[in-house]
């Protein structure tokens, strides 16, 4: 009498029988996925978070908005009205030193017009100096300079300035405006000699009198190099200057002891500089 053994569907050719399996180990596989899939989600998550944080964080950083300013302008072109992408050296930042400088002896002023009048923010103060001063100190050129030493290097782009004393129409017309001047920059070696050394390729600029344009203007400079320091040496004084003026120059008298020779003065009433952040220094505009 023949014995029934159970049959194995497998063997047997049940088609039922290894899908079961089948479907068990890809309920786990999904499973797993699904566990990566929430992992991955997770960390590309807290990455996006924290690029799009880094980013906004930068576009609010005065070097950030620079360039955005710098890439979305269709003219990038700095100005001394709109300065564009180029951030200003703060005022209070900057030592401003001179040879000379001097009082005027206007009614209402008599102040003395030393060279940080030059960058204080205020339009109503300059810095002034005798011209000319071939009597003084043996008449050495190059002490009619001024120069302004920032805290920590900037790579300057563009200067501007207001040129003469533009308080008013009295002391613009009572008050010669630079006419020539050259603007450079140049530091003391460590060495013993204590040799000079030009950091910086000068600029030679003719600068406007606006006595007969009833108003003034903030004039540009174009300049491009890293410096910790830039002085503008005065070449000479427009001779259409003093004549426009004639008669109505303040004149006062030198130092001792010349101090019997009274001369005009000469200024500028205002200096800004502008810099590029360090990683925009070398684009072009």
């Amino acid at each position: 009498m023949g014995v029934s053994l159970p049959t194995n569907s497998a063997s047997a050719g049940d088609p039922n029988a290894v899908p079961e399996r089948q479907g068990g180990a890809n309920q786990q596989g999904a499973a797993k996925r699904k566990g990566f899939g929430w992992l991955a989600g997770l960390i590309s998550g807290i990455a996006s978070g924290i690029i799009s944080g880094a980013l906004v964080s930068f576009a609010l950083t005065p070097t950030g908005h620079a360039f955005a300013v710098y890439v979305f302008q269709r003219d990038p072109t700095p100005s001394c009205t709109n300065p564009q992408w180029l951030m200003q050296v703060p005022d209070d930042q900057i030592f401003a030193n001179s040879y000379y400088f001097s009082p005027d002896t206007l009614q209402y002023h008599g102040i003395l017009h030393s060279p940080d009048y030059s960058v204080d923010g205020d339009l109503r103060t300059p810095w002034l100096q005798w011209w000319p001063t071939t009597n003084m100190n043996q008449g050495n050129a190059s002490d009619n300079y001024i120069s302004w030493t920032f805290p920590t290097e900037y790579h300057i782009r563009l200067i501007c300035i207001i040129n003469g004393w533009t308080e008013d129409s009295k002391t613009y017309e009572s008050t010669l405006p630079v006419g020539k001047a050259t603007i450079y920059s140049s530091y003391t070696s460590n060495s013993k000699s204590g040799t000079n050394y030009q950091l910086c390729r000068s600029t030679t600029v003719s600068l406007k009198d606006y006595i007969h344009a009833y108003t003034y203007q903030w004039q540009g400079v174009p300049f491009d190099c890293s410096a910790n320091s830039i002085s503008l040496q005065i070449d000479n004084v427009a001779g259409s200057s003093i004549t426009d003026r004639a008669g109505h120059l303040d004149m006062v008298p030198e130092p001792k002891p010349n101090n019997n020779i009274s001369m005009p003065l000469v200024g500028l009433t205002e200096v800004r500089f502008y810099y590029a952040p360090s990683f925009l220094s070398h684009l072009p505009y």
